[in-house]
């Protein structure tokens, strides 16, 4: 036991005891009882611990030189008190322990006030007895097009067809669009730019009138039109909405508008609404269409865009020099208007044909350089259903001075390089997964050494919507009671995934878990996810920190110091995890395989 070298004030008022019964007379009847009186106060465990004399005294067992065996206590304070005749020798080997009486006049401390509990979080826990688990079936993934933009007898074909697009001088628009990006710029981009750099966009849509609209002002906005390529899921009901591409027949004027003569850069999967997967496998099935291009830009599918969007993006990225940086936050809003809030009548009247021709968006510039910005600064511990997630919290912030680091990654934007996509796929066994999706690929991007920037400029906006608005429907407004059940075996299968069965889930047995691609959709070798949360600052546990602490100061000036990365891959091994179910419909198969030979199949444009 460790020692420590402190005058034992117990110790002390013991042998103060002992002086005092060895002098007799009224001096000592007097010392006894204060003396009493101030044991008293030292509780009941003083009095139990030296309440008997050991055989050979205190003195061989308490010196005054070394710590005594009992819990800590509070420290007494210093008092004055009369001098006290020297300690008598010890009693004799054999002589009784002698018994302390009490004096009945001496007052009795009063109870400490008993302190109210804090309040119990209403979160939902395991149940003492487990109920039998059994996962419900899933879902057959969907069957999958050839990717065509539309099938050669459309009639928007003809009218979206430009066929001098690649000889055509850039439109006066393009060329406004490079003017004002490199007026944010510099002379890097007056000079033309990156022209051998593409960037490929990954669009999941779900019943969204805005699709087309997001398309029509991508490139109406891009200072090099010719460098943006779309893969696209649509999830429609065929007979009512809009369709991302042939809308665009609709909304602009050919050969004048930057998108006409283009339908070979825009690569579609459409299935039909009712066969929705969630928005996770919908973004994984979009990155599909990825050939190559330089970077990647993942946002939704109601986006404006800043003028000359992509130069000001690009530059960013060549900016902060780190190939495996990561540009994410939510973007900045814009409002819906007049034409696109008749959208809530659709289901009562049909579409609204004046607002498929209407964007009046088209006219509306995102502001590269505003004074402030949207950004995650922290997040939170939240209950679904059975198990448990994570949340981000917005907030404004002043807008940083560059790209700086953060831990967050955004699902509603984030540049890197084309790389993340084979790298840190989307998970595909991740059905209806809302809650959860940006962390899952934020820590899986994390340990295979991928880091966060916040933006120091700001390249689209983004259509926020009240909760339960008929402008734009949600996956999770049909069949719920079936896909929620599905849910949340995905959620286990995310939080197995991350390391974190053993904290949420444990009462589960793992072996029921879809564990199928561990490797592929689990984490890296580069870092450690259980450092994931300590960079954060937030804790996994149900019983740790709930919240994370709010940064935004520090993502608006300096952002958080790197991470090291481990080169050498040694971490988060998940060999181990196939080892440990071995059986068949738990291994890795490949599952992909076929949405691969479909992929290969498909024209890939320039």
């Amino acid at each position: 036991m460790a020692r420590r070298s402190s005058p034992d004030p117990v110790i002390t008022v013991q042998r103060a005891k002992r002086s005092g019964a060895k002098s007799g007379g009224g001096a000592s009847y007097s010392a006894v009882a204060i003396v009493a009186a101030i044991i008293m106060l030292q509780g009941a465990a003083t009095l139990v611990l030296h309440g008997k004399w050991h055989a050979a005294g205190h003195g061989a067992h308490h010196s005054l030189e070394e710590e005594h065996d009992a819990p800590p206590v509070a420290p007494v304070k210093k008092h004055f008190s009369p001098p006290q005749p020297p300690a008598p020798p010890a009693p004799p080997r054999d002589a009784p322990p002698r018994r302390i009486v009490k004096d009945a006049a001496a007052p009795r401390p009063p109870p400490p006030p008993r302190k109210k509990a804090p309040p119990v979080k209403d979160i939902w826990r395991p149940p003492k007895k487990i109920p039998p688990l059994k996962p419900p079936p899933r879902p057959p993934l969907p069957e999958l097009g050839d990717g065509v933009a539309l099938p050669a007898g459309h009639a928007a074909r003809a009218r979206l067809a430009d066929a001098d697009v690649r000889s055509r001088p850039p439109r006066a628009s393009t060329v406004d669009n490079r003017a004002q990006a490199a007026a944010v710029l510099g002379p890097r981009a007056a000079a033309g730019g990156w022209p051998r750099e593409s960037i490929f966009i990954s669009i999941a849509s779900y019943r969204d009138p805005e699709c087309a609209k997001t398309v029509a002002r991508a490139y109406a906005r891009a200072a090099s039109p010719e460098r943006v390529f779309f893969g696209i899921y649509q999830q429609n009901n065929a007979s009512v909405d809009v369709d991302c591409v042939a809308g665009l027949a609709d909304l602009v004027t050919c050969p004048d508008h930057p998108v006409c003569g283009r339908l070979d850069q825009l690569r579609v999967h459409r299935v039909d609404w009712k066969q929705t997967l969630g928005p996770t496998i919908a973004r994984h099935l979009s990155e599909k269409f990825y050939r190559g291009e330089t970077y990647v830009m993942s946002f939704d599918s109601h986006t404006n865009f800043a003028r000359g969007w992509d130069d000001v993006a690009i530059d960013m990225f060549k900016r902060i020099g780190n190939p495996r940086a990561i540009i994410t936050t939510y973007p900045a809003s814009y409002s819906a208007t007049k034409s696109s809030e008749k959208w809530q009548d659709v289901d009562a009247s049909g579409p609204c044909l004046p607002c498929r021709r209407t964007d009046d968006q088209a006219s509306i510039d995102v502001r590269v350089l505003s004074s402030s910005q949207m950004s995650i600064c922290r997040t939170r511990r939240v209950q679904v259903g059975r198990t448990t997630s994570f949340k981000h919290d917005v907030n404004h912030m002043k807008r940083p001075g560059q790209p700086n680091l953060v831990p967050f990654l955004a699902a509603g934007f984030n540049f890197a390089n084309g790389t993340r996509v084979l790298e840190v796929p989307y998970d595909a066994h991740s059905l209806f997964l809302f809650d959860g999706e940006e962390t899952s690929l934020a820590v899986r991007a994390w340990t295979h050494g991928y880091d966060f920037y916040h933006p120091d400029r700001d390249v689209v906006s983004h259509l926020y919507i009240p909760s339960k608005s008929p402008l734009r429907p949600v996956f999770w407004t049909d069949d719920w009671d079936l896909r929620s059940r599905i849910q949340f075996w995905t959620m286990l299968r995310v939080n197995y995934l991350l390391g974190l069965h053993d904290l949420l889930d444990y009462w589960v047995d793992a072996a029921l878990i879809d564990l199928r691609d561990a490797k592929r959709y689990g984490c890296g070798s580069k870092r450690r996810a259980v450092d994931y949360w300590g960079y954060v600052g937030v804790t996994p546990d149900r019983d740790g920190a709930e919240w994370s602490p709010g940064r935004c100061d520090v993502f608006s000036t300096t952002g958080l110091p790197s991470f090291p990365v481990d080169e050498r891959g040694a971490h988060n091994d998940y060999d181990a995890y196939a080892d440990a179910f071995p059986k068949a419909e738990m291994l890795e198969p490949a599952v992909d395989a076929k949405y691969d030979a479909q992929a290969a199949r498909m024209p890939r444009g320039r």
